[in-house]
């Protein structure tokens, strides 16, 4: 997953009031086939000796159809902003809603009381009308809480904070560990840029990383093509040691508050003698 996402999803918590909630939505088989509207199919062919052939829906990996799971998933945030529903965030089938409690006025009998304008119930209702087929809660998912998993983060919005789940820190470490175990084996282009994906995606977390990804950057740009193997150079080797180091101990924290302003009042005189 790319970085800049994440980032804007931390902003998206970070500016959240207090007793905000998140929930987490999965649908089941997003990469599959998707139907075309009879107008649309002069558009998407294919020629093969001599002969036209229209396609009747799009397929997924279809150089014409790249990242078509994503329109549907467009479609249906529209469909929630109609529905009073703005606050909705998507990774290709991750669906993640916050919860922005409105406030109620005070009265003699009840203080001031937290309500949330739709629950879990209410996306759900929507979404059955329309077929979305989601994965069980329970097996995939959550509903509102003010701790939610996502996207292989744990998002807290009490303390405004981002935390690497246990279940992808131990896949990433296991990833890590196994490219340490090939340094007297070649390895492939689609292998040290699996390591590099996966590295930069927890930068958010591990912000001290940034300094030991450069390395690796600079071996992928030594592959001429997707067939080419090579040994792992040195300062690739001591990049991933200190990643399994860092992945081995237990992950704590970051916050997602911005940083404070501070002007420091220091000059400097530019002239050249």
């Amino acid at each position: 997953m790319h970085l800049l996402p994440i980032l804007i999803y931390g902003l998206q918590v970070a500016s959240c009031p207090p007793g905000s909630q998140g929930a987490c939505l999965d649908i089941v088989s997003t990469y599959h086939n998707s139907s075309l509207l009879p107008a649309q199919k002069a558009y998407v062919a294919s020629m093969w000796r001599d002969g036209i052939y229209i396609y009747h829906c799009t397929m997924e990996h279809l150089s014409s159809a790249s990242n078509i799971q994503g329109t549907p998933a467009d479609a249906l945030i529209a469909i929630f902003k109609l529905k009073a529903i703005p606050n909705v965030l998507k990774w290709v089938d991750d669906l993640l809603f916050f919860h922005i409690p409105s406030l109620h006025p005070p009265s003699i009998l009840l203080p001031l009381l937290v309500h949330y304008d739709y629950e879990i119930t209410t996306i759900l209702a929507i979404t059955n009308l329309l077929g979305v087929p989601w994965h069980l809660i329970e097996s995939k998912g959550q509903g509102f809480q003010s701790v939610v998993t996502y996207i292989g983060f744990i998002w807290s919005f009490e303390d405004c904070s981002i935390l690497l789940s246990c279940k992808k820190n131990t896949k990433y470490l296991s990833k890590v560990s196994a490219l340490l175990s090939t340094t007297t084996k070649m390895v492939s282009h689609k292998e040290c840029l699996s390591i590099h994906s996966t590295l930069q995606h927890i930068t958010l977390v591990y912000q001290d990383g940034w300094a030991f990804l450069p390395p690796l950057s600079s071996f992928l740009s030594k592959f001429h093509n997707d067939f080419m193997c090579l040994h792992i150079p040195a300062p690739v080797l001591e990049c991933l040691h200190w990643w399994k180091v860092i992945l081995s101990t237990p992950c704590t924290a970051h916050s997602l508050m911005p940083r404070p302003m501070v002007d420091l009042d220091i000059w400097v005189d530019a002239l050249m003698n």
